[in-house]
C-alpha cells in the first residue's frame, strides 16, 4: 500500500515525474546520437552489445558523465523528496501515527530503492533493446576481443556479451538503488535540502572519482577483472548499507524521545 502512494506522489508532482522521465530518456538520446553520427559521417556500425550505454563506445562518455555522474541529484528529487516535504509540512507525525514510527522510515527506504533500482534497470534495459534493433547485423567491436587472455572477466563477458550487459545493467541498478536510500535515510534524519544534497552528493562523488572509481563496476568490456572490480563494490556496498543503518536506527530511537 504505502509502494501505491509513494510512486502516485512522484507521478503527482511534475517536477519529479520530469526528472523521472529525463531518467529513462537519457539511455535512448546515447543511441540516438550514435545513429544521427553515423548517418552524418557514415563509417561501419557497430556491434550492438558493444553499443550499449554502459559500454560506452558511442557517444565519448557524454550522455554517461549526465546520468551516472549525477545520479544522486535525481534520485533526491525522485526518491528524497517526499520525506524532505512531509517534514516541513508535518505529514510525517500522521503517517507515523498511522503506520507506526518504524514502518514509516522502513517503508520510505525500502521503496526508495526499489523505485530507483526498477527505474534504472528499465532505462537501461530499452537501451539495450533499441540497439539491439538498430544497430542490427553491425559487425564493428572498437576493443581488441582476445586482448586480455588472462583476464577471466573479459573473456567471459566477450565470449557472452549480452549476458555481460544484464549483469552490469543490474549492478548498475543496485548501486543506484542504493545512493538513492542514502540520500532518502539522510532526509529522514534532517530537513535540511542543503545538507541533504551536498552530503548525498560527496558520498557517490569520492568514490567514483578516484582511481578505483566506482563507476568502473558499472562499465563492461574494460581490462579489469574482478580481483579490482569486486573489492571496489563491496567496499562502497558496505558502506552504504551501514550508513543507511545507522542512519535509521540512530533516528528511530531520537523519534522514540520525542
Amino acid at each position: 500500500m504505502f509502494m501505491k502512494d509513494f510512486v502516485a506522489r512522484i507521478y503527482g508532482n511534475k517536477i519529479r515525474c520530469c526528472v523521472t522521465l529525463i531518467v529513462l530518456l537519457l539511455p535512448v538520446l546515447d543511441i540516438v546520437i550514435y545513429c544521427c553520427n553515423l548517418i552524418r559521417s557514415g563509417g561501419s556500425t557497430i556491434a550492438p552489445a558493444y553499443g550499449t550505454f554502459l559500454a560506452s563506445n558511442t557517444t565519448d562518455h557524454l550522455v554517461q558523465i549526465i546520468l551516472l555522474w549525477f545520479l544522486p541529484l535525481y534520485t533526491l528529487v525522485i526518491t528524497g523528496e517526499g520525506p524532505l516535504e512531509d517534514r516541513h509540512r508535518g505529514y510525517h507525525r500522521a503517517l507515523m501515527g498511522r503506520m507506526g514510527r518504524n514502518a514509516y522510515y522502513t517503508e520510505n527506504i525500502k521503496c526508495s530503492f526499489i523505485f530507483v533500482f526498477f527505474l534504472i534497470s528499465i532505462a537501461l534495459l530499452i537501451n539495450l533493446g533499441l540497439v539491439s534493433i538498430l544497430c542490427h547485423g553491425g559487425k564493428y567491436i572498437p576493443i581488441e576481443v582476445d586482448d586480455s587472455p588472462e583476464n577471466l572477466l573479459y573473456n567471459l563477458s566477450n565470449a557472452h556479451p549480452f549476458l555481460a550487459n544484464l549483469g552490469f545493467i543490474f549492478v548498475t541498478a543496485f548501486l543506484a538503488g542504493l545512493i538513492s536510500t542514502v540520500g532518502t535515510a539522510l532526509a529522514l534524519v534532517t530537513a535540511d535540502r542543503k545538507i541533504v544534497y551536498a552530503v548525498t552528493f560527496f558520498l557517490w562523488f569520492v568514490p567514483t572519482s578516484t582511481n578505483s572509481s566506482l563507476l568502473l563496476v558499472m562499465q563492461p568490456f574494460t581490462e579489469y577483472d574482478f580481483e579490482t572490480l569486486l573489492p571496489i563494490f563491496l567496499i562502497v556496498t558496505a558502506g552504504y548499507l551501514i550508513l543507511i543503518r545507522v542512519l535509521c536506527f540512530w533516528k528511530i530511537r531520537v523519534s522514540a524521545l520525542e
